[in-house]
Parts: structure tokens; C-alpha cells; sequence
């Protein structure tokens, strides 16, 4: 059986005995001695704790003895009510921490649930992005690189056949400068194209962390609301920002792939007028 006390302060007027106990507002005894107080205080003290348990309130916390003060205990019959009243709203706390826990738990696996169903369409469509971005340069590369820099390969070989250096140069100076600027312009496609992909995948992961503060926000609220809707806004609008770079070096690259491919059937078609010529 644990032991409970409470400290009393004492004040002594004349013949009369005051004990007050600053853990339990306006409670107290009086007596002609400090023995006959102290007895009474045990009783008043014992009637406020049985009182207490059967309101099933929460009871001081036991300070410590200062100067002039004296411990008060309870009686032994209080003081087994006390002890199972303790442990009863202990067992009842831990459950309720227990459930707290379950509920969290529970509120936890929704949330995550409900993240990745919200998220996972949009990490796809950032890998999509990726990988787009990988196979444009590719297409970029084996299709007009191949064409000017065959277009550059064939000049030499149209050279040996021509009677002299001197004709050969004029007829293949301007063809061999297109498909220069074929190669150039393939490449700057290749590049913006790469670009575009890769702006729009991280357009759409400002998007994704936009979801997820929205998701996280109605799951788990937060204190300071316009911060997190400012949050969510800011990441939109990056979004949009990101697509629209996204957008234009897409129709960029659109139309120097398309002067790639003019360059090359100007160089070629110079070359076939000019040798048809002679």
C-alpha cells in the first residue's frame, strides 16, 4: 500500500491551531493543539480524496514539505480506495493511449493509401517525361544527324568525280554549308527536345508536391492554413511556369527540326542542279 501526504502550512494564533494545504484550494483544519489539527486535517484531508475518487476527478499532485509545514496522510481505508482509483485510471490511460495509437495508425495507413493512389499517376508521368526525353534525342540522332552528316560523307566522294578541285568547290561548297547547318540544327532540336521533356517532368513534380500537401492537409491539418494553401499555390504556379517553358522549347525544336530537314534537301537539291549543269 503506497503512502499519500500533502503538505499543510501551519499558523498558530494564540490558543488556536490553522492548517491549510496550498494543493487543495480552500481546504482546511483547525484545533487548540498542533496534534488536534493534525488529526482533523487527516479526516477533512481523507473526506476531499474520497470525495475526489467518487467524482472520478484527478487528484493533486503531492508536493513537497517546505518550512513551516507539515506532512498530512489519509487514512489506511482511503488510502486503498486511492491506491485502486490510481491504478484503474491508470489502466484506463494506457488504453486510451493504446487506441489513440490505433486510430493514429489507422489514420496513418489511409493517409499513405490515399498519397500513393493520389501521387503514383503523376511519378509515372514524370517517368513517361524521362523517358520521352531519352528517346527524342535518340529519334533526333538517327534521323537528322544520318541525313546531313550522310549528306557531308557523300561531298568527298562527289569531289573524286568531278574533273578538278577548283569546279568541285564551287559546285559543293554551298550544299556541304547546308548540311553544316542541317547538323547544327539537328543538334539544337536534339537539345531542345530533351528540354522540353524535361521541364514538363519537373512540372509535374511542383504537381506532385501540391498534391501531397493536400493530401498531408486533410489527414493532418495545419496550424498555420494560409501558409499551407500559399504552399500549395506557389507550387502551381511553378508548375505552370515549367509547362509553358515546357511548350515552347517543344515548338522551338518543332521547327528546327524542320529547317534540319529543309537544310538537307536544299543541300541535296543544290547539288543535283548544279551537277545536272555541267
Amino acid at each position: 500500500m503506497n503512502t499519500y501526504t500533502w503538505p499543510a502550512n501551519v499558523v498558530i494564533v494564540g490558543n488556536a491551531v490553522s492548517l491549510s494545504f496550498p494543493d487543495w484550494p480552500g481546504l482546511s483544519a483547525e484545533g487548540t493543539s498542533v496534534q488536534q489539527a493534525m488529526f482533523s486535517a487527516t479526516d477533512v484531508l481523507s473526506k476531499a480524496v474520497l470525495m475526489r475518487i467518487e467524482a472520478k476527478a484527478n487528484i493533486p499532485e503531492q508536493s513537497d514539505l517546505g518550512p513551516r509545514q507539515v506532512p498530512i496522510a489519509i487514512n489506511a481505508e482511503v488510502t486503498a480506495q486511492l491506491d485502486g482509483y490510481l491504478e484503474e485510471r491508470q489502466a484506463k490511460l494506457f488504453q486510451q493511449t493504446n487506441e489513440a495509437q490505433q486510430v493514429q495508425h489507422h489514420r496513418r495507413a489511409a493517409f499513405l493509401a490515399e498519397f500513393r493512389a493520389y501521387l503514383d499517376p503523376i511519378e509515372h508521368t514524370i517517368e513517361r517525361a524521362d523517358a520521352g526525353a531519352v528517346e527524342y534525342a535518340s529519334i533526333g540522332i538517327r534521323f537528322c544527324y544520318i541525313l546531313n552528316a550522310g549528306g557531308l560523307v557523300a561531298v568527298p566522294a562527289i569531289m573524286e568525280l568531278l574533273p578538278n578541285e577548283e569546279i568541285a568547290g564551287s559546285i559543293l561548297f554551298f550544299p556541304a554549308c547546308a548540311f553544316v547547318c542541317g547538323v547544327v540544327l539537328a543538334a539544337l532540336t536534339n537539345f531542345l527536345a530533351y528540354r522540353s521533356m524535361v521541364l514538363a517532368g519537373e512540372g509535374w513534380l511542383y504537381e506532385s508536391h501540391a498534391r501531397a500537401k493536400e493530401v498531408s492537409g486533410l489527414y493532418y491539418p495545419p496550424e498555420d492554413s494560409a501558409t499551407h494553401e500559399g504552399v500549395i499555390a506557389q507550387n502551381r504556379v511553378n508548375q505552370e511556369q515549367k509547362i509553358e517553358l515546357a511548350n515552347i522549347c517543344s515548338n522551338i525544336s518543332i521547327r528546327t527540326f524542320g529547317a534540319s530537314v529543309l537544310a538537307f534537301l536544299i543541300g541535296v537539291g543544290t547539288a543535283i542542279f548544279k551537277l545536272s549543269a555541267l
